[in-house]
């Protein structure tokens, strides 16, 4: 990164952002007059005169009463804020800046310089000031995307997919209780993925105790625009069905068995049927519903396009490997059930220890979860961020 000039002396506009001492004596004396005399709040008087909120906080207190100015950063203020524009713009397009990455590129920038970073490297307490300075970054745990998922968000993609969406919208007079969107999640009888649990300090090697159990269960859930969902659909493995596993399931909900428990073409007809008998709504092909999913080969076989139109569903695909930012129920509702679903299984370990979770059990903890995670409001923020209602463009754009 180049070096660049040193910055020029502040305006005398006061700026709502809270940088480092560009207050006044006079700002201050305002600041308190507004606290004290007019009962304007600190955040406030905080904002009008572009003083920090803690430092306000200290004068009003009688804890300080100086406006003494702390030692100067080692950066000036515009080579920071060229960092912080290009770390936001590394994290947009995928490839956010590690501390180990932002470390580096001081260190290059104070290159020639009397520092007293150790060996050149800058420390923690530097990060530490940074961040503190720099209130519009923060550090997040990044979600893995691979290059396929990556490629396909790209906006020529993204805006087909709404153009379509807006055709259908334009030649059917779809209310949000008649835009529904259709996903599978799998949830396993064992604990799976790695636990963070307390333990003494200095502790190694911490183990739980995992259930010999490693069924699992597939569960395809529907829910629309207004906010509405319909029992679900319970999927397990098996040749043929022994027993009624989801008698503890809400009532509505159906069951299959397969041997191989991925979606097919039979199976897919069995849920559209299973879909049309559950809405709140009667489905025809005079009143016809918008059903949105992704396109696995099971779910746009010419049969099941045949069968949905028949049954007054609009079938309508989300692009190839971007259903993480298209489809609603993985963008808020499968995370907080998984969530629920993982402490409701601790609670039912702790109470029976000796016991295993059966297919029952499993079923049951799933409805439970589901019922949790299945809210309005969940609901329509997934359909909301993903832009399919109300339809907006520019949604992907705003959440990213």
């Amino acid at each position: 990164m180049a070096t660049v000039d040193q910055p020029s002396p502040p305006s005398t506009t006061r700026k709502v952002t809270m940088q480092h001492k560009l207050w006044s004596a006079t700002d201050m004396e305002g600041a308190l007059r507004d606290v004290e005399d007019n009962y304007m709040s600190i955040r406030g008087a905080s904002r009008k005169w572009g003083i920090p909120i803690a430092t306000l906080s200290k004068w009003l207190g009688g804890l300080t009463t100086t406006s003494k100015k702390g030692p100067p950063t080692i950066l000036t203020y515009q080579e920071e804020e060229q960092i912080v524009q290009w770390c936001q713009e590394m994290a947009s397009c995928g490839h956010g800046l590690e501390i180990i990455n932002l470390k580096a590129v001081v260190s290059q920038i104070c290159e020639g310089r009397q520092t007293s970073f150790k060996d050149g490297m800058p420390c923690n307490s530097w990060r530490s000031g940074f961040k503190a300075r720099r209130r519009e970054l923060s550090l997040w745990t990044v979600v893995g995307l691979n290059k396929d998922r990556a490629l396909c968000l790209r906006p020529t993609v993204v805006s087909s997919f709404y153009e379509t969406l807006s055709k259908a919208y334009a030649a059917n007079p779809y209310g949000p209780a008649h835009i529904w969107n259709y996903d599978e999640t799998r949830v396993m009888a064992s604990k799976n993925g790695a636990m963070r649990v307390l333990a003494r300090k200095g502790s190694r090697n911490i183990s739980y105790i995992l259930l010999k159990s490693h069924d699992w269960i597939t569960i395809l859930c529907y829910v629309n625009a207004s906010g509405q969902s319909i029992p679900g659909f319970y999927l397990f493995k098996g040749k043929r069905r022994i027993q009624n596993y989801i008698g503890k399931c809400e009532p509505g909900a159906r069951m299959a068995t397969k041997q191989h428990v991925w979606m097919t073409k039979e199976l897919f007809t069995s849920c559209l049927h299973h879909f049309k008998h559950s809405v709140p709504r009667d489905v025809s092909p005079m009143n016809r519903c918008l059903l949105i999913f992704d396109g696995h080969d099971s779910h746009v076989a010419l049969s099941t396009i045949q069968e949905a139109r028949m049954l007054g569903i609009d079938l309508l695909t989300l692009p190839t490997h971007t259903s993480h930012k298209l489809q609603s129920l993985d963008v808020s509702v499968f995370s907080p059930f998984k969530t629920y679903f993982k402490s409701e299984r601790v609670a039912w370990i702790e109470r029976f220890p000796n016991l295993e979770i059966r297919r029952v059990e499993l079923a049951e903890l799933s409805s439970k979860s589901l019922a949790k995670a299945l809210t309005i409001s969940n609901i329509t923020t997934g359909f909301k961020r993903t832009g399919i209602w109300p339809l907006n463009y520019d949604a992907l754009t705003q959440d990213m």
